[in-house]
């Protein structure tokens, strides 16, 4: 893992997270301090730079070799945000591009997810295998861009809660219908909402001209 320790970013694939413990609400679960953290600084980040969040979320991109990449101007722009009680935060690239891609849906009263929610559904075309070992961003492209109505009810839906699975397990079909042939889906749990996000904003993007 590349840790960038002065900013709080982790990029590669998160870690693997525990389920809500039996008895437990799901907002006592493990994942939920992680899950508003992430929130709030993504919301923090496109309050003060909408512009670099969205090509930060657009781009494909983790390399920090440019100085001038996507993944750079984020890391800069994010650095007032992860202060305070955010300071030993490390974010992985999933979380965060999609943490600051459901702010930019939910911004300006939530015009963006309005927009994607009526969006006109796609034919689903099979995405390529993944070539290195990390989250399948064109497969969820793929599956958002085939179910989008059905996509916007996750991010409805507060993190770990019921609502929130059932949206995932409504656009299962459309998963099923992108991935490649013969090839089995392993979607780690901790990512869904974050990659449905990403794939959302993108979809919003794409159908803004932008």
């Amino acid at each position: 893992m590349l840790m960038i320790a002065a900013v709080g970013f982790i990029v590669a694939p998160a870690a693997a997270q525990s389920p809500v413990p039996a008895g437990q609400s799901p907002q006592a679960g493990p994942l939920i301090p992680r899950y508003v953290a992430a929130q709030k600084v993504g919301g923090c980040v496109v309050r003060h730079n909408p512009k670099v969040a969205a090509r930060f979320v657009i781009s494909g991109s983790d390399d920090r070799a440019d100085r001038a990449s996507p993944l750079n101007e984020v890391i800069y722009a994010a650095e007032p945000c992860l202060a305070g009680s955010f300071a030993s935060v490390h974010f992985n690239g999933v979380e965060m591009r999609g943490a600051i891609a459901e702010a930019l849906l939910k911004d300006k009263n939530a015009v963006l997810l309005r927009q994607v929610r009526v969006a006109s559904p796609r034919p689903p075309e099979r995405v390529a295998p993944p070539t290195v070992d990390g989250p399948n961003f064109a497969l969820f492209d793929c599956a958002v861009g085939v179910m989008p109505a059905a996509s916007a009810l996750l991010l409805d839906a507060a993190p770990t809660t019921p609502g929130e699975a059932a949206a995932f397990q409504a656009i299962g079909p459309a998963l099923q219908a992108c991935a490649p042939l013969g090839f089995a889906l392993h979607i780690r749990p901790s990512n869904v909402r974050w990659l449905v996000a990403t794939s959302l904003y993108r979809l919003a993007a794409a159908n803004s001209g932008s």
